[in-house]
């Protein structure tokens, strides 16, 4: 079996957590990263406070974090591995743990790149943005052109959970990971590709790290919850006519409304990763631009690092899906440089 692997979008979330808390949680998080086999990864630190996210506590709070996080990675040198240079990541021992510090709230940096130059000297060579409609990290006034120009002149990468064409039109020049999608000729969601944006990012030197969420793979999955979210806005809507708009029963009624939202959409999902749809996301793309920029194990860490999950590690989830690549006809060297070689060829990669 192959023993390595590269992983993006683990998220280290201290959204809302008691600050005191912090070292548990980066010593939980990070030990549960070392038994998950999680060889190689791009760690996201996520912190968000919905009531101000460009406050200078919120900065303070942010470098606190940062500063542990770092502190315990260079603590236990024997399990993880701090990376300064991605491009250099190949010399990494194989289970080494590299790890890629990714920084996670740009609306804090829109008009400040000396913020994004301090957290490249803290040791942070990632910025993930996510492809949120309630957020506004894609806003073009957060992520303009001053911030992207010194992002691509720090040679950081820049790694996008999930598709946004106004975003990737504007990143031409960046180095850059489109993770946790799929392709949009096989699975209409909105956050995954489309086979025209395939083409530049192959032309780009861009890499797509595909997703094992049913949400972006499965056509059947994404189409049934799709259906329950529209009955369950209707209702909404209908409620906003009848009830006034900060009445305790509007706001009781709309909680239980997400309440059976939830359950019907656990009731529909199941705990089994969508092998064979995934199979043929792939075998899509390769038609379209090959497969030198195909990376799986977007997320990966997410099936194996929530509670009560069905996988142990990931190198029970990779058997699996190499064993199914293998049926399909993908030989053992397109199925390494799919997990592991085509990102490290692309960290190497210079940007022009």
């Amino acid at each position: 079996m192959m023993q390595n692997n590269f992983t993006i979008d683990n998220n280290l979330d201290f959204s809302n957590l008691d600050l005191s808390e912090k070292s548990n949680v980066i010593n939980r998080y990070l030990d549960r990263i070392f038994k998950g086999n999680i060889c190689n990864s791009i760690l996201t630190l996520d912190v968000f406070y919905q009531d101000d996210t460009h406050s200078s506590s919120f900065l303070y709070d942010y470098m606190m974090i940062a500063d542990a996080v770092i502190s315990y990675i260079e603590k236990e040198k024997n399990k993880f591995s701090l990376v300064y240079k991605p491009d250099c990541l190949a010399q990494f021992e194989y289970n080494s743990n590299a790890i890629i510090l990714a920084y996670s709230n740009p609306a804090l940096l829109s008009s400040r790149p000396e913020i994004l130059r301090q957290m490249y000297r803290l040791g942070f060579r990632a910025i993930t943005l996510k492809n949120n409609p309630d957020s506004d990290e894609y806003n073009p006034d957060v992520i303009n052109q001053d911030l992207i120009q010194e992002a691509n002149r720090l040679s950081m990468i820049i790694n996008c959970n999930g598709f946004d064409k106004s975003l990737f039109d504007l990143l031409i020049d960046s180095k850059l990971i489109i993770s946790n999608i799929g392709s949009y000729s096989i699975c209409p969601n909105p956050g995954n590709i489309p086979d025209s944006d395939l083409i530049k990012v192959k032309e780009r030197g861009n890499i797509v790290s595909l997703s094992l969420d049913d949400f972006y793979i499965s056509k059947h999955y994404f189409e049934e919850v799709t259906k329950l979210q529209q009955i369950a806005e209707w209702e909404i809507k209908y409620l906003e006519v009848e009830y006034s708009f900060d009445s305790p029963e509007l706001k009781l009624k709309k909680q239980q409304i997400y309440q059976k939202l939830n359950k019907q959409i656990n009731d529909i999902k199941s705990l089994d990763i969508s092998f064979d749809d995934l199979i043929n996301h792939i075998s899509h793309i390769n038609k379209i631009i090959g497969l030198d920029n195909i990376h799986l194990a977007s997320g990966l860490g997410g099936f194996i690092l929530d509670e009560g999950v069905k996988y142990n590690d990931v190198y029970e989830i990779t058997a699996i899906l190499i064993q199914k690549l293998k049926l399909a006809g993908f030989d053992n060297e397109i199925v390494e440089n799919m997990f592991i070689g085509n990102m490290l060829n692309f960290m190497a990669r210079k940007k022009h």
